[in-house]
C-alpha cells in the first residue's frame, strides 16, 4: 500500500511539473477498459482537461435554465462513434471558428461504458474530455447527450436484403436498467462536475416517448407520466455529483404542437419542480420531410421510406374522399374531376370495401364504366407512405376517356364504397420530369435498380384519397399534380384560399407551431430535424430552412440543428438532393457551404 501511495504522488508531482513547464504530459493517465468503479472514471485526463483550462471557464458567466445565452449550433456527426467524422475535437473547434456558441455531441452509452456497465472506456472518455476542453478553449456551450442508456437502445443492421433491427426499450419500467442508466449519468456528472454551466449541459434522454425508438419493434407498455418520472430520478443521480449541472430535456418525439405540449406537461412539471431544467422540444414540417415515411412496421422495416417522386416546398396535400355513397339516408358524396382530361386517359380506381351498390364513371354525362358491386371487403396493400396513402387493391376498375373531357364523375347508385387510390395515366405527350428518389430498402428488396435521387419522365397522377367528405372537386395540372376543393365553404378550419389541405408545410404551418410552443414554454431549446428524409430539392430545402430559421429568430428560440451530416458530409449529396452545391471546405470533399452560409445568417448574436 505505501508503494502504491508513493508511485501516486510521484506520478502527480511529474503532472504538475509538466503542467508548469508548459511540455506535453506523457502518457499516464490509463487507456483501455477500467472498472466502473475506480476512482479514474470520475477524473478527467490532466493533460486534456486542464488546470488552466478550468480555470478559464470558471471565469465565465453564471448560466442558468432562467438566464442563459440564446444557443445556435448543431448536433455533431449522425450517431458517429466518438472521434470519428462529426464527433471530434475539431468540429467543436469548426462551430465555433463558423461563429456558433453552441454544439451537441449525442452519445451511445456503450461507446463509453461496456453493455453490463462492469466497465468504462478510457479512450473514449479521453475523446469526450478533448470535446469538453475544445469547448472551453473557445468559449461555447456544448450539450452532452445520451442517445442511449441501457433499458433505452438499438442495434441495427442489414442482413442480406433486410433491415434488422434489435432494442432494449423497457428503461422506463425497469428499476434494473433505471439504476445501470443512473451510474452512466452519475459518472459523466462527476467527471465534469468542474466544468461550470456556461459550457456544458446533460441530456439525460432522446425522444422519450419514441417507444420503439422507430424500429417498428414491440414495446413495452408505458406513458408519458413514466418518462417524467424517471426524468426526476436521472436529474436526482446528475445532481448527486455535479449540484448546479443545467439540465436540457427533450420530452417528446411528436413533432406537432398539439402532442407536443400534451405529452410534455408532465415533464415540464419535473423541471419546474427540480429547477435549472429546460425542455427540448422536436421540430420537422411533417408533410415535407417525412413524406416518403412508410407506415409499415417491423423488425424487418423500421419505417423505412418509400421510393416516389420528391415532394415540392411548400407541400400541400390534398382531401380526396375515401367515400362514395348515395342513399335516402345519407348526403350524395361524389368525386368530380376536371382540369387536364385528354382524350386516351386511362383512370384506374383501387376499390376497398363496399356495402353494395352501383358504381358509376362518367366523363360530361357519358357512362365510361358502371358496375353493381356486391358487398366486400377487398385485399389491398401498404399505403405507399403516411402522407401518400395510396394502396393497390385486388379490386380495381379502369376507364378511358373517349374525347378530351371537361368533367369526369366518380359515384355510386344505391349504396356506397370506399376507394383507396385513384392513377390517371395521361397520353405520353404530357409527361413532365420529376425528381424521383430510389430508396435504400427498395433497392435491398429489388424493388428498384440503383439507390439515389433521379429525374424520371411520368404522364402519371396518383390521388391519394385521405378523407370521407372533404375535397370532392379534385383538378388536373399539367405537371401531374393535382388540388382539391369543396363545392361549398362548409369547413372553415380547412379552408384555404378555396383549396382543402388534409396536410401542409408553409410558412404559415411553421409560424403556427412556433406560437403554440411560445405559449406552452418560451425558454425552450429547439431540435430542427434534416429536410432530406424524403429527398430533397436543394432551392427548396433552402426556402424551407429559411421559413423555419427566421420563425426561430421571431420567436427567440434556441436551436440545435441535425444537419452537420448533411452540410459536411463525404458521401455524395448528388445520391439524396437534387440540385445540391457541393465544394471542397475544412477538409471535406462534399460541403454544402450555402446551408452553412443561411444557418450563419441566422445564428445567435448574443
Amino acid at each position: 500500500m505505501k508503494l502504491k501511495r508513493v508511485v501516486c504522488l510521484l506520478l502527480t508531482a511529474l503532472t504538475v511539473f509538466f503542467l508548469l513547464s508548459g511540455c506535453s504530459i506523457p502518457e499516464i493517465y490509463p487507456r483501455g477498459m477500467v472498472s466502473v468503479d475506480d476512482p479514474v472514471t470520475v477524473q478527467p485526463n490532466p493533460g486534456i482537461l486542464t488546470e488552466e483550462l478550468l480555470a478559464k471557464a470558471a471565469g465565465n458567466p453564471v448560466i442558468t435554465a432562467e438566464n442563459h445565452p440564446r444557443w445556435t449550433g448543431f448536433t455533431l456527426g449522425y450517431f458517429d462513434s466518438l472521434g470519428e467524422a462529426g464527433t471530434t475535437p475539431r468540429t467543436v473547434e469548426l462551430c465555433a471558428e463558423w461563429g456558433f456558441n453552441s454544439a451537441r455531441v449525442a452519445l451511445e452509452y456503450d461507446e463509453l461504458f461496456s453493455p453490463d456497465m462492469t466497465e468504462a472506456n478510457m479512450n473514449a472518455f479521453c475523446i469526450l474530455d478533448s470535446m469538453v476542453a475544445a469547448a472551453i478553449k473557445h468559449d461555447i456551450h456544448l450539450n452532452i447527450a445520451t442517445y442511449s442508456l441501457p433499458g433505452r437502445n438499438v442495434n441495427e443492421a442489414w442482413t442480406g436484403n433486410d433491415f434488422i433491427s434489435t432494442a432494449e426499450l423497457d428503461l422506463f419500467i425497469n428499476e434494473e436498467k433505471q439504476a445501470m442508466a443512473n451510474k452512466v449519468l452519475s459518472i459523466i456528472a462527476s467527471r465534469y462536475k468542474d466544468v461550470p454551466n456556461f459550457n456544458l449541459s446533460i441530456s439525460p434522454l432522446y425522444e422519450p416517448t419514441n417507444k420503439n425508438l422507430s424500429t417498428g419493434l414491440p414495446s413495452p407498455d408505458y406513458t408519458w407520466i413514466d418518462t417524467a418520472t424517471y426524468l426526476g430520478r436521472a436529474i436526482d443521480a446528475i445532481r448527486a455529483e455535479s449540484p448546479d449541472r443545467l439540465i436540457i430535456y427533450e420530452a417528446s418525439n411528436a413533432n406537432d404542437q398539439y402532442t407536443i405540449v400534451y405529452e410534455s406537461a408532465p415533464a415540464k412539471a419535473v423541471a419546474d419542480e427540480k429547477g435549472n431544467v429546460i425542455i427540448m422540444y422536436n421540430f420537422c414540417q411533417n408533410a415535407y420531410v417525412y413524406a416518403c415515411m412508410t407506415e409499415t412496421e417491423g423488425f424487418h422495416i423500421d419505417n423505412m421510406n418509400s421510393s416516389m417522386f420528391i415532394p415540392e416546398y411548400p407541400n400541400y396535400v390534398y382531401l380526396v374522399p375515401e367515400h362514395i355513397c348515395h342513399g335516402q339516408d345519407e348526403d350524395d358524396l361524389a368525386i368530380t374531376l376536371d382540369g387536364l382530361l385528354p382524350e386516351g386517359t386511362v383512370l384506374t380506381m383501387q376499390i376497398r370495401s363496399s356495402i353494395g351498390g352501383t358504381l358509376d364513371i362518367s366523363a360530361d354525362g357519358i357512362s365510361l364504366y358502371s358496375e353493381e358491386l356486391a358487398a366486400a371487403e377487398y385485399a389491398i396493400s401498404e399505403s405507399l407512405s403516411r402522407f401518400y396513402p395510396y394502396r393497390v387493391s385486388e379490386k380495381s376498375v379502369s376507364a378511358v376517356l373517349p374525347h378530351d373531357a371537361e368533367t369526369v364523375v366518380i359515384s355510386c347508385r344505391n349504396g356506397a364504397y370506399d376507394i383507396c387510390g385513384i392513377t390517371l395515366d395521361l397520353p405520353e405527350e404530357y409527361a413532365v420530369e420529376k425528381w424521383y428518389y430510389a430508396q435504400a430498402y427498395d433497392v435491398y428488396q429489388g424493388l428498384e435498380e440503383q439507390e439515389g435521387i433521379v429525374k424520371k419522365s411520368t404522364s402519371q397522377v396518383m390521388i391519394c384519397p385521405n378523407d370521407f367528405d372533404r375535397g370532392q372537386l379534385v383538378t388536373i395540372h399539367d405537371d401531374m399534380t393535382y388540388t382539391s376543393r369543396n363545392p361549398e365553404n362548409t369547413d372553415q378550419r380547412t379552408w384555404v384560399e378555396n383549396d382543402f389541405y388534409w396536410d401542409m408545410a408553409d410558412r404559415t404551418t411553421i409560424d403556427q407551431w412556433s406560437k403554440a410552443i411560445s405559449e406552452f414554454d418560451a425558454n425552450c431549446v429547439i431540435r430542427f430535424e434534416r429536410a432530406d428524409f424524403s429527398g430533397g430539392i436543394w432551392p427548396e430545402m433552402k426556402e424551407y430552412y429559411e421559413d423555419l430559421l427566421m420563425s426561430f429568430e421571431e420567436y427567440g428560440y434556441s436551436w440545435w440543428s441535425n444537419d452537420w451530416w448533411l452540410m459536411t458530409e463525404e458521401y455524395p449529396h448528388t445520391k439524396i438532393i437534387a440540385e445540391c452545391p457541393s465544394v471542397a471546405y475544412e477538409g471535406y470533399s462534399h460541403f454544402n457551404l450555402e446551408m452553412l452560409e443561411l444557418f450563419q445568417k441566422y445564428q445567435s448574436k448574443d
